[in-house]
């Protein structure tokens, strides 16, 4: 999903998996090489994550509900609307500096009527590189100061240099005290021009920086003075979206009651209500689940999707969100909405091995026979996780009651049923329920790869007994003539022997012959990898010399 990251943080990530790769083997008969491993599926990460992961652009438009005071506190610290944190003195003099500034010889002698380039309007001059408006210089002057927390002596000095540096940044002011939430400032730069509704580079607002900041009173004052509570910036962001960010609901129904528009999309087609969908479910001490009932309660459409098709279900399932979950579904939340890649809620919560998210689904009537566009459904996305709820989940989904009976042997796009994805896993405790639920242990890949024949390469001891236990054929070969036995001999694993013996005590035909016109059988192979043990333990069990 391209466009969701830069609005989740950095700090906001999935639920972490194991990396590692798990490929079948495919037969080679060279002894001193290693198996030669395929892929026959997608790295589960890829396929469940793909499109619907975060975007660099989401994870920082999310990020903007984070307390970045941290980072930025020394900004304002001067805070000239509280005086109980400020000096008296230090407040009244960068006051009255202020309107000394204004009243100096310099700004006396403006060349043409007072303008305020970047606040009221744009300046010719400015982007000509002629020369500044005095009152621009005066503003950069107190910016500079204002961002190193200067004195008075800092923004003499300041204003000083200031025809030298001619920076253009004076616009700013308005915008640094809006975000710590100096109101007595604020008033000051209002009154002598600064424009209410002046954009800094990214487009935004002092509304927004003070909705964002948390600055209750300032957002107030901003609005009766006329701020445009629908304010947008360059990539659609609002303050209402910054106030839900950043779970400052007394500001976010402060703006919802003067006009804001809850139903604003940024710029992927993401509602606020998505968002927070995204961010509030992770963050319930920062009250999003709050802002969201609001939302909910106020209207707001809970299916709405972005360009992706992602509702906010989607992201809630994924994140693992159930109160949020439940709110949105008692209000009409689809429960079988897809996204562009076919993946429903469902399946989502399947993939993240989530047993409470998914039996909530099925309660209400989530569909597990779904599959996404490239053939998984809900058992293929959960049978392949690592996870200690994995089990739990598919036998949810086996034992879902209603008008669905998923089908145990669906067959993704490369001929992977979800009993296949178990055994790559090495989940033999979910290989045995599927086996149980009649999953085909016969059923190969698009690569003629057999479930039986993936964990005898693999030299997995367990698996091998798991399936012949269950009803594997042990006599199946593939296009080639190759047995489980021919695997066997042929790998250079640990547990070869016993996997051999436990092949062997299956009664497996020692005779088989390949069919790719060598017509190679199993004990020749032993033979020609100096495996006398192995080869020993085949002539017990009746193979021909």
């Amino acid at each position: 999903m391209a466009h969701l990251t830069r609005f989740l943080g950095s700090s906001f990530q999935p639920r972490s998996r194991k990396e590692t790769e798990r490929h079948p083997f495919r037969l080679r008969f060279n002894r001193d090489t290693s198996p030669q491993r395929v892929r026959v599926r997608p790295n589960p990460n890829d396929s469940i994550n793909e499109d619907e992961n975060l975007s660099e652009n989401l994870h920082s438009i999310l990020s903007l509900g984070n307390d970045d005071s941290d980072t930025e506190e020394e900004i304002l610290r001067l805070d000239l609307g509280n005086p109980q944190q400020t000096p008296p003195s230090r407040s009244q003099a960068f006051a009255s500096l202020f309107d000394d500034l204004f009243s100096s010889e310099r700004a006396r002698k403006p060349r043409v009527p007072p303008r305020f380039p970047g606040v009221t309007e744009r300046d010719q001059d400015t982007e000509s590189g002629k020369g500044f408006e005095p009152v621009r210089e005066i503003l950069n002057a107190l910016t500079n100061a204002i961002r190193s927390n200067g004195g008075t002596e800092d923004i003499l000095r300041s204003f000083a240099e200031e025809e030298s540096s001619r920076t253009p940044v004076g616009w700013e002011a308005i915008h640094y005290a809006s975000q710590k939430g100096s109101l007595q400032l604020v008033r000051s730069l209002l009154d002598k021009g600064a424009g209410i509704d002046a954009t800094d580079s990214n487009g935004r607002t002092p509304l927004s920086y003070a909705a964002q900041g948390g600055h209750l009173e300032l957002c107030q004052f901003l609005l009766e003075k006329g701020a445009n509570v629908n304010a947008i910036d360059g990539r659609g962001v609002t303050p209402l979206l910054l106030a839900g960010l950043g779970g400052k609901r007394t500001i976010f129904e402060l703006l919802m009651s003067k006009g804001a528009n809850p139903e604003s999309r940024i710029e992927d087609g993401s509602t606020i209500l998505l968002l927070l969908a995204w961010r509030g479910c992770r963050n319930k001490d920062v009250g999003n689940l709050e802002i969201c009932r609001f939302l909910v309660e106020h209207g707001c459409d809970v299916n709405a999707a972005d360009e992706n098709g992602i509702t906010p279900l989607i992201a809630t399932a994924l994140w693992n969100g159930v109160e949020l979950a439940e709110l949105l579904l008692k209000n009409g939340a689809n429960t079988n909405s897809r996204t562009v890649r076919g993946r429903s809620p469902l399946s989502m919560a399947a993939a993240e091995s989530d047993p409470a998210m998914v039996k909530l689904l099925l309660d209400h009537g989530a569909d597990p026979t779904t599959v996404e566009n490239r053939g998984w459904n809900a058992l293929h996305l959960c049978a392949q996780n690592e996870d200690e709820n994995t089990l739990e989940v598919v036998r949810l989904i086996l034992e879902a009651k209603g008008d669905f009976s998923v089908d145990v042997n669906t067959q993704e796009e490369r001929g992977a049923t979800p009993l296949y994805l178990a055994v790559q896993s090495k989940l033999a405790d979910v290989v045995e329920v599927l086996l149980r639920a009649g999953a085909n242990p016969e059923l190969a890949t698009a690569n003629d790869t057999r479930p039986l024949e993936l964990a005898v390469a693999r030299g997995d001891l367990r698996m091998v007994d798991v399936l012949l236990t269950n009803g594997a054929n042990i006599n199946a070969v593939d296009k080639r003539g190759l047995s489980v036995l021919h695997v066997a001999v042929s790998q250079n694993i640990e547990n070869n022997v016993a996997v051999v013996t436990r092949i062997l005590e299956a009664g497996i035909d020692t005779e088989i012959k390949t069919t790719d016109g060598r017509e190679i059988r199993a004990i020749q192979l032993a033979v020609q990898n100096d495996d006398e043990e192995i080869a020993m333990a085949m002539l017990a069990h009746g193979a021909q010399p």
